[in-house]
């Protein structure tokens, strides 16, 4: 599908606050984006409406031609089961399942990859991530570990767009390094776009196009090529 993402006139209200003011944000087809700004500024409700976990209270959010804020909270679901893939701060495995296991589980659960050798995929994921031991429990991991089990698990189903939330936040700077290089370098084999919420200026300066949320300011950006600029915030 179309991967080029929308938004346009949207807002977004928790009660009478708003959180989120844009007037128009067009991010192409593989672009790599760092959205950064201080605490308070949207940048996690932004990435919530941009992979249909939250809802805007006005506007539009497409995805190429599939209008996602018209869709129910199910149906966005099923739409980011099938075209999205995200990485979140807190990583979100499963205690007591092996490290293949929770790569697989929720496609199982799913069902969004039918016909298809996961569990093929799902090892060869993650011996290029470095984690050779795919039947060692995920308790047993290290931090830094356990977010590249969860950039498996997202990137199982080949998503054409790559959503982190804080990525390197809870590492060490070895780790951080490391896990924002791997980040890149997968979305780029694959020609996935990649949108990370961070304030590490590390992984920030690795992505094409920076964009910079003040909190009160609307946003208007545009952003449509991977040519590789180096991203400056």
């Amino acid at each position: 599908m179309n991967r080029r993402i929308l938004v346009k006139e949207a807002v977004v209200r928790f009660g009478p606050q708003t959180v989120l003011d844009i007037s128009r944000l067009a991010i192409g087809q593989s672009v790599r984006l760092a959205v950064m700004g201080e605490s308070g500024s949207g940048k996690t409700t932004l990435l919530n409406i941009l992979s249909g976990l939250e809802n805007v209270s006005s506007g539009e959010v497409w995805w190429g031609d599939m209008r996602l804020d018209s869709l129910n909270a199910f149906q966005r679901d099923r739409f980011r089961g099938r075209n999205a893939g995200l990485v979140l701060q807190d990583f979100y495995l499963y205690p007591g399942l092996c490290v293949l296991d929770n790569v697989l589980l929720p496609t199982r659960l799913g069902a969004a990859a039918e016909g298809e050798n996961l569990e093929e995929r799902a090892r060869a994921l993650l011996d290029q991530l470095g984690l050779q031991r795919p039947r060692q429990s995920v308790d047993s991991l290290s931090r830094g570990e356990k977010q590249r089990v969860a950039i498996a698990r997202a990137l199982l189903n080949s998503p054409g767009v790559l959503l982190a939330d804080e990525p390197t936040a809870s590492l060490d700077a070895q780790n951080s390094a490391e896990v924002a290089e791997l980040l890149v370098a997968l979305a780029r084999e694959r020609g996935s776009t990649l949108i990370c919420v961070t304030h590490d200026k590390a992984l920030a300066a690795r992505m094409d196009f920076c964009l910079e949320l003040s909190k009160g300011t609307p946003v208007e950006a545009v952003f449509e090529t991977s040519a590789g600029t180096d991203a400056e915030c």
